[in-house]
């Protein structure tokens, strides 16, 4: 979808192990923006002088993906500013260089804890516990479904089904165990310990909801 040319197919060469992972996005604004609400982001946007952008981890990123998805929903129109990974794109909202950007957790909130950051809303299904009174996507109705970025575990598609259920086994063993809960936790991650077929399930949900976005809004990482 992001990609005009890719000579792999996801279903056809893969075999998925499970699911491993996951964290919303935070969209966060600089202090002196002038921006204190997702609502007065969007409110901004519409006025005919607008000059607004936002940051995100680079084109085609979760991050910009989600973005675009507020964006679409509500008729708006912000130029999209990619960097090369959440540090740069923090260290430029963080300094003013552009108003708002979507960020992960671990990135985003040591400097919204210390007054650096302002969060606007997130993208998960339900608010953060670190963030209460910061609203999601969904409850301001931006947003049909929640956004997460995630990691998962695939193979050749030639790799044996026993090897396979051994693989996801172990991975689900490990995603449950204390120390690796507490790891990901401190990384602002939830684990979600899944078998293969609950990740095709969810990789062809992923791509139900992304690749109509992608087409309307003609994004290309390529």
């Amino acid at each position: 979808m992001l990609y005009q040319k890719v000579r792999y197919d996801v279903f056809r060469d893969f075999a998925p192990v499970g699911l491993m992972a996951r964290f919303p996005l935070i969209v966060a604004a600089h202090p002196g923006s002038g921006i204190r609400t997702i609502q007065q982001f969007v409110a901004a946007a519409r006025k005919p002088d607008a000059k607004l952008n936002y940051a995100s981890a680079g084109v085609g990123t979760p991050h910009h993906l989600a973005m675009e998805l507020m964006v679409h929903s509500t008729g708006i129109k912000v130029p999209h500013v990619p960097y090369r990974g959440d540090a740069p794109a923090l260290q430029d909202v963080a300094g003013g260089q552009v108003p708002v950007a979507v960020l992960a957790p671990v990135a985003s909130l040591p400097f919204i804890q210390a007054g650096k950051l302002l969060p606007l809303a997130v993208t998960s299904d339900r608010r953060l516990p670190q963030l209460p009174d910061v609203p999601t996507f969904k409850e301001l109705g931006y947003a049909t479904s929640a956004v997460y970025a995630w990691q998962g575990l695939v193979v050749p598609k030639a790799t044996p089904a026993a090897v396979v259920a051994y693989l996801s086994n172990q991975v689900q063993q490990a995603l449950r165990a204390p120390a690796v809960q507490q790891k990901l936790s401190d990384l602002a991650m939830e684990p979600i310990p899944s078998g293969p077929a609950d990740m095709e399930a969810h990789i062809r949900s992923e791509k139900a909801l992304w690749e109509p976005l992608i087409k309307a809004r003609g994004i290309r990482a390529d």
